[in-house]
């Protein structure tokens, strides 16, 4: 266990990138946050494991040291402040010309900062109907409808599973399994009129839902859709 929790900390600082001052800065940040910043340290400690918390906690404490400090003349204070600035400024300058991995970080896919995937899925039904009903995996009912309110979804995980009734819940159940019955699923859809389904692509059932009354209309690498072809 101490073994497996080690090597993912040491995965997890490997993909820190850059010019190689980020290394001297963490080292630098926890002599800071040690010895010169007045900090609670048994309160700090957990964050030692983790290269951007420990030099974010010793940027915020040396301001905070900073503001504390008394001085007669506001000129003094403003000066120091800026000073803080500046010193924060080159803390990001000199980390490399990437702080983070692209594997970490990376420009958003869209404006509403939703999945891909689940994006184009959701606009494939809409090219097909304009008053969709469908059934989605747990979590992703909430992007659908912020996608368009058009979407009329089997079951409202919104408030979390406790608010479903009988049969959403065992649906939302089967569906948080690898290798959920698509017999149960698709029996659940036909019986709610639900002419699409959205699945991840993530799960492993024996049979697809293709053998029970769906054809593949979208696919790519995170999800599928299924429109409804025949009702059992």
């Amino acid at each position: 266990m101490i073994k497996e929790l080690i090597w993912q900390i040491h995965n997890g600082h490997r993909e820190l990138v850059g010019d190689g001052a980020i290394l001297v800065l963490f080292v630098a940040s926890l002599t800071a946050l040690l010895f010169l910043i007045p900090v609670k340290t048994k309160k700090i400690i957990p964050l030692f494991l983790s290269v951007p918390a420990t030099i974010g906690c010793a940027i915020a404490g040396f301001i905070k040291a900073v503001l504390d400090i008394r001085y007669s003349s506001k000129l003094y204070k403003a000066l120091s402040v800026l000073l803080a600035a500046a010193l924060v400024i080159l803390v990001c300058t000199v980390s490399g010309r990437m702080v983070f991995s692209s594997d970490l970080a990376g420009k958003n896919e869209n404006d509403l900062h939703m999945p891909a995937g689940i994006v184009a899925a959701g606009e494939e039904i809409l090219a097909q109907s304009s008053d969709p009903k469908v059934l989605t995996m747990p979590g992703w009912g909430l992007y659908l409808k912020s996608l368009s309110s058009s979407f009329t979804l089997m079951y409202d995980d919104e408030n979390g599973a406790s608010s479903l009734d009988g049969d959403q819940m065992r649906v939302y159940e089967e569906l948080l399994k690898d290798s959920p019955s698509m017999k149960k699923i698709a029996a659940f859809a036909h019986a709610e009129d639900c002419g699409y389904v959205v699945l991840s692509k993530d799960m492993w059932p024996e049979r697809p839902i293709t053998s029970y009354g769906y054809e593949l209309i979208y696919e790519d690498d995170s999800c599928g859709v299924y429109r409804e072809v025949m009702t059992p």
